[in-house]
């Protein structure tokens, strides 16, 4: 009889975990900002190019996993360089509709993994993707890592990944030189 109990103890511990667990990765909602911030300006320090720490301020979705609404009509990308970048700089680049709504539903669609991997060397190259909306103002924001394990993210948010959906596309738009 004790085995029984502790039995249905046990299936309603894991039924649980697996509701909360769900739950925490479904709950998403994007945050916003109301207009294209400043990039901020990496300099050269002993050698290598030093992006300051830097975050739109963003308003909205301050819970669950990072996410964007589908159906942008465009997106800016500001690429933040590695720490082994020669030119040292931030370049800006407009996505056409069909790259953002592509990397949208891409975000979208892509889970966080849990578990132990290993990940590649990490150079801490960002792409920061602000969507924009033909039926709204402001811009939807996502950030996703370009190398080691290329999570993305939004500020204070739950990210998606290792090896997000988006990650290959987002190595093919890269600029050169960043």
């Amino acid at each position: 009889m004790r085995s029984t109990g502790l039995l249905v103890c046990l299936a309603l511990v894991l039924v649980g975990v697996l509701w909360f667990v769900r739950h925490e990765d479904n709950h998403r909602s994007a945050q916003t900002v109301s207009s294209l911030p400043a990039p901020p300006t990496p300099h050269r320090t002993e050698g290598t190019c030093a992006t300051p720490p830097w975050s739109p301020k963003v308003t909205g979705g301050r819970t669950g996993r990072v996410s964007v609404s589908p159906q942008p009509t465009a997106a800016f990308a500001y690429w933040l360089p590695g720490l082994n970048s020669k030119k040292c700089r931030v370049v800006v680049t407009k996505l056409t509709e069909g790259q953002a709504a592509s990397l949208a539903a891409d975000v979208r669609d892509s889970t966080y993994r849990r578990g132990a991997y290993s990940c590649p060397a990490d150079d801490d190259s960002t792409v920061w993707i602000f969507f924009r909306y033909a039926d709204r103002t402001g811009y939807e924001v996502v950030s996703a890592q370009l190398t080691g394990c290329s999570f993305a993210g939004a500020p204070h948010r739950g990210e998606v990944g290792p090896f997000w959906r988006g990650t290959d596309e987002l190595r093919a738009l890269r600029p050169a030189g960043v």
